[in-house]
């Protein structure tokens, strides 16, 4: 599998991770397109023969950004076929890389309050929680900041 910068020709695959990966508060096919115009957003994606088996949205700070320092991971997902193989910690290291490149001190995200595959997963990597964020997804369910420092 073959971690890179998504393309235009990613997009249809992409919406089909959303709607596999997440039953609200999807990214749309202009969220995604937009992501891969913008200066400051990288969308990444780990390939398999299939295609994109897992992607990564990160917000990296922009100089005149009220958030100077703090880089996002916007969303995260992973196909049900490529689970259970790692592919959401190298898309967190990969995210950590950039945002350090970038300058950032600190990578932040948030994440379902009842997801706890991916709250481990973040534990592991060194997040730690910074605030508890009640019906924060469009369902009413509680969400979580996480947060961690980027080593220099």
């Amino acid at each position: 599998m073959r971690l890179r910068e998504a393309r235009p020709a990613d997009l249809d695959a992409l919406l089909a991770l959303e709607r596999e990966c997440f039953r609200t508060d999807r990214l749309t096919r202009v969220d995604l397109a937009n992501a891969l115009a913008q200066p400051h957003a990288r969308l990444i994606v780990i390939a398999d023969r299939e295609g994109p088996a897992a992607y990564a949205l990160l917000r990296l700070p922009s100089a005149r950004g009220k958030a100077r320092g703090i880089a996002r991971i916007d969303s995260l997902g992973v196909a049900r076929r490529a689970r259970g193989q790692g592919l959401a910690r190298r898309m967190v290291r990969r995210c950590e890389r950039l945002a350090r490149v970038e300058r950032a001190e600190r990578l932040r995200l948030e994440v379902r309050a009842s997801n706890r595959p991916a709250r481990a997963l973040y534990r592991g990597l060194g997040f730690v929680e910074v605030a508890e964020l009640p019906r924060y997804y469009a369902d009413g369910g509680r969400g979580l900041r996480l947060e961690t420092r980027l080593a220099r």
